[in-house]
């Protein structure tokens, strides 16, 4: 039986492109200004669905639908609103290529099937976003690792 994992430290992010705003002044000349925001949804508090993984999938925060779903071949994923982060779909729902037939992809097929609130309706369906994986980046830290770190430069006299 899978169970979720994980603590309230985690959390999703989400960029948006600034759009309508007059240019930002530069620090320096040459530097460019920023021209996404950044969004961080953090624990809500309301659940502890932070994240669940198989041989299929890697998913974050549930609670309606997930937060973050991937595939197995790490190509191709869903977000939809979860209870855990409180958070929007964190992008548009994206029609998949013409000759793309995979059955069993994220989104409410795998949302439902998990969570406790039984099966999604169609106006929620509409609000599960879909995407496909250009890049993917993976960050872990590890908290032991971190202390025998700090503990050495404390030891080499210098400050972590």
């Amino acid at each position: 039986k899978r169970h979720f994992y994980g603590s309230g430290e985690s959390f999703l992010w989400q960029l948006e492109p600034i759009k309508g705003l007059p240019p930002l002044p530069s620090a320096q000349s040459g530097d460019e200004p920023p021209d996404h925001l950044v969004h961080c949804h953090r624990w809500s508090g309301e659940n502890n669905y932070f994240l669940l993984s198989s041989k299929d999938y890697l998913a974050m925060g549930s609670g309606g639908h997930f937060g973050l779903w991937i595939d197995s071949e790490l190509l191709h994923g869903s977000s939809g609103p979860s209870a855990t982060f409180n958070n929007p779909p964190l992008c548009e729902k994206v029609p998949p290529p013409p000759d793309y037939h995979i059955t069993g992809r994220g989104g409410t097929d795998h949302s439902a099937a998990t969570d406790k609130r039984g099966t999604t309706t169609p106006s929620e369906e509409l609000r599960v976003g879909e995407f496909v994986c250009d890049v993917l980046e993976v960050w872990g830290v590890d908290g032991h690792a971190i202390k025998r770190r700090n503990a050495e430069l404390t030891r080499q006299g210098v400050s972590p």
